[in-house]
């Protein structure tokens, strides 16, 4: 509660998301930089504490401030270099940067899966997930993108997400075949999904398959 507490810095943090999703945005910003002078107040009280500089990593990324984000993140990983939050992060930020060093960004999610708990599933899944989207769509390498997301469904075989990006990989590899299964695996799964009807309608036409296009 804020009122109880003006330095609660999750708590502006929470404020500022919810005005960003109702298009509230110079509040939104407000509330933004409220939680990160909330951060900062704690990482004056503890230069230590992790949690803190990735916080006000997060804060930062939300503010466009990208390279002052991964600052915090790398003095996270410096604190605490068991941190697989820090790591992610870092990888995720650097990853989406326009000029980002797509080897350091690939590195820091390699570290990041080798330090998440084996039974945390929906995390390893998830990075490896991002992992293959960095290496499809910032590096062009469709190959280990396809072994990252691979992996990612061996972890959550139940991801239409996943299965439609396999999908897309497999036909920019030329396996369309392995891609229409790929989108039999989402229409499976979810027969409704409309937009996967249309994407599987699309890639049929370009195999000139034209009469299960029409179906």
């Amino acid at each position: 509660n804020l009122l109880k507490d003006p330095n609660d810095a999750k708590g502006w943090q929470w404020k500022a998301i919810i005005l960003e999703h109702l298009n509230r945005q110079n509040e939104s910003i407000t509330a933004y930089e409220k939680t990160l002078e909330a951060f900062n107040n704690r990482i004056e009280k503890n230069p230590k504490d992790a949690d803190a500089w990735i916080g006000k990593g997060n804060v930062l990324t939300n503010l466009g401030k990208w390279d002052e984000g991964r600052d915090a993140y790398n003095k996270a990983i410096e604190i605490d270099p068991q941190n697989y939050h820090a790591w992610g992060r870092k990888a995720e930020v650097i990853g989406r940067t326009v000029g980002g060093d797509i080897n350091e960004s690939l590195e820091a999610y390699d570290r990041t899966i080798e330090l998440i708990p084996a039974g945390n599933a929906q995390e390893l899944s998830g990075y490896w997930m991002s992992k293959a989207e960095v290496l499809a769509i910032a590096g062009g390498r469709w190959a280990e993108a396809l072994e990252a997301i691979n992996h990612s469904l061996e972890i959550d075989p139940g991801s239409r997400v996943n299965w439609r990006f396999k999908a897309d990989i497999l036909s920019q590899l030329g396996r369309k075949d392995e891609a229409i299964e790929a989108f039999d695996e989402v229409l499976n799964q979810n027969p409704e999904d409309a937009e996967s009807w249309l994407w599987k309608a699309g890639l049929l036409t370009e195999m000139k398959r034209y009469n299960e296009s029409v179906e």
